[in-house]
């Protein structure tokens, strides 16, 4: 059982399949070597399935080949070569596992949709297994044939992929020698995520997993799985050239997964040049007077990636853009980032330029954004969630007319003046909604507990043990009280700035609030915490009485009528 297993075509990921075509007519070159620790899974004993911590290590190289035939089919071809296994004499027992190329698998992708954004494709593929007497197969071995399915989606710079399969298996008796079961059928799930690393390289995390779909024979089904977390990178060197490198671990189990695994691939893509020369081997005289680009005047939508590429044997050696929005990396694949039209410059080794333009065209959403209502009222210094609905994800909130922030959740924090104020949510598409936000003064109290003496340790939110005695005592008294709400009120001098006065009034009341709700067992919901900062002084800033008393909590209650 391979449980590392690149994919056919380098695309966006490692062993998850993307949905993602190749480009038709192109082929692609993968070598990988990869190095394993604890591959093996050994019983002392079938009978009693006696798992044994064995110690074996291998040395492994995966050759693979495919070919785009149309835009939305391609053919491979892959060969798993195992160089080298290690393994010592343990408890009496040594297991040695068959080298070199110890299957052929021919496979097909095909790839449904024609969006950048989300596709999803089916693909097939069969092992045809050298060996015999293998622990995974059995004495002799059956064709192993894997159907899976793939949806892959994009939002902006982060690809995602979902592949779910079945691996159909048919094995044969068990070795004599052998201190495994081999295997039966399997479901497979593998779940990837991969984005912008550099202008030339991307990240990439891959969740891998198999499980038996009838583990008889093993007593435990986790005997008969695998589960590994990949963690890579994948470079573009130069041109059609891409080197990966990363590793994989077995995340706290004991499944058929090495506990630990590196590997580090090259994958290069080629497109032949089609026409009558004699195996297309150009001469000084073919060499084309022209300079063509590839794909010609393309259309895209923004966040969508295009690869260009030159006509025929020729290559592109530099790549610029003229004019517009979006981004070129160094091996010319362009992003468009906004709308707009955008020209871009192609040279290639013989100095020879040529000139293309790009079309970046906005979404058109399914529905209108919007609020999810359009009026808000909110307390001075308070804040209230605003939620927008319809369009396209991602939202971005602003402030239209009026004071007040917003978080990049859509929090808005109400200024510390009544106003009304006039805010706007903007969707991907650039569609844009509006609402009213209406901030009120803070109702009067039903009572009213002034916490001035109070004392906080220097710039925090944690009061002194004293002033802790002495705020429970005033508490205290709330605890027969059928209380309704609390506001609590933070309050500073003005020593300091602004900024972070009305920062730390605001942590300081939120630390009183917590406190309250955890002594008198409100619900969270009941009590406010806000924070004035040195915007509402009750004596001068000028002496050190005047600033003492305007350091200052109050506790705001009121009563279920």
């Amino acid at each position: 059982m391979q449980t590392f297993q690149p994919n056919t075509d380098g695309l966006d990921f490692i062993t998850v399949h993307t949905a993602r075509p190749l480009p038709k007519g192109f082929f692609v070159f993968s070598n990988y070597l990869n190095y394993a620790k604890d591959h093996l899974l050994v019983y002392r004993t079938l009978g009693a399935q006696d798992r044994m911590d064995y110690e074996d290590s291998l040395f492994e190289y995966d050759f693979g080949i495919g070919y785009a035939w149309t835009e939305k089919f391609q053919i491979s071809l892959q060969a798993p070569v195992l160089l080298e296994h290690r393994s010592d004499v343990q408890d009496g027992i040594k297991v040695d596992i068959y080298k070199g190329m110890h299957s052929l698998r021919p496979g097909f992708k095909y790839t449904f949709g024609d969006t950048a954004d989300a596709n999803w494709a089916v693909l097939g593929s069969v092992d045809f297994v050298t060996a015999d007497n293998s622990p995974y197969t059995g004495v002799t071995s059956n064709p192993i044939a894997n159907l899976e399915g793939v949806y892959r989606w994009r939002s902006k710079s982060i690809i995602q992929a979902l592949n779910l399969g079945v691996r159909f298996r048919n094995p044969t008796e068990t070795p004599f020698d052998a201190h495994m079961f081999p295997l039966k059928n399997q479901v497979t799930a593998s779940y990837g995520l991969s984005g912008d690393f550099s202008k030339t390289a991307r990240w990439v995390f891959e969740a891998i997993s198999s499980y038996p779909i009838d583990k008889e024979p093993y007593k435990e089904a986790i005997d008969a799985s695998s589960f590994d977390l990949l963690l890579a990178l994948k470079h573009r060197w130069v041109k059609n050239l891409n080197f990966d490198w990363g590793a994989t671990v077995e995340p706290g189990v004991k499944s058929l997964a090495p506990s630990y695994r590196v590997f580090a691939g090259l994958i290069y893509y080629w497109k032949p040049q089609v026409g009558s020369k004699a195996e297309n081997v150009p001469t000084t005289s073919e060499v084309p007077t022209y300079f063509r680009v590839l794909p010609d005047t393309p259309s895209i939508y923004v966040s969508d990636t295009i690869q260009f590429y030159a006509e025929g044997n020729d290559n592109i050696e530099s790549c610029r853009i003229i004019e517009g929005p979006g981004t070129l990396d160094n091996g010319c694949e362009f992003l468009g980032d906004a709308p707009g039209i955008t020209r871009i410059e192609f040279k290639n080794a013989r100095g020879q330029t040529s000139t293309g333009t790009v079309e970046i065209k906005q979404r058109k959403p399914s529905s209108p954004v919007s609020f999810s209502q359009r009026n808000y009222q909110v307390y001075v210094g308070s804040t209230v969630q605003m939620q927008a609905q319809g369009g396209t994800m991602p939202y971005r909130y602003s402030i239209e007319n009026g004071e007040g922030e917003f978080d990049d959740n859509g929090i808005f924090q109400a200024p510390l003046t009544p106003q009304t104020v006039k805010v706007l949510v903007t969707d991907e598409a650039l569609q844009v909604a509006r609402a009213t936000v209406t901030v009120i003064e803070l109702p009067k109290a039903d009572k009213t507990i002034d916490l001035t003496n109070l004392e906080f340790i220097t710039a925090t939110a944690t009061l002194t043990p004293n002033s802790r005695k002495h705020f429970e005592e005033n508490v205290r008294q709330l605890r027969d009280v059928n209380v309704s709400r609390i506001i609590v009120e933070g309050h500073t001098d003005s020593v300091g700035n602004d900024k972070y006065n009305l920062d730390l009034s605001r942590r300081r009341a939120r630390a009183i609030r917590d406190q309250l709700i955890s002594m008198l067992n409100l619900n969270p919901s009941m009590v406010e915490g806000i924070g004035f900062g040195e915007s509402r002084p009750i004596r001068s800033n000028d002496t050190a009485e005047g600033r003492q008393r305007n350091r200052r909590v109050i506790l705001k209650v009121y009563y279920k009528k």
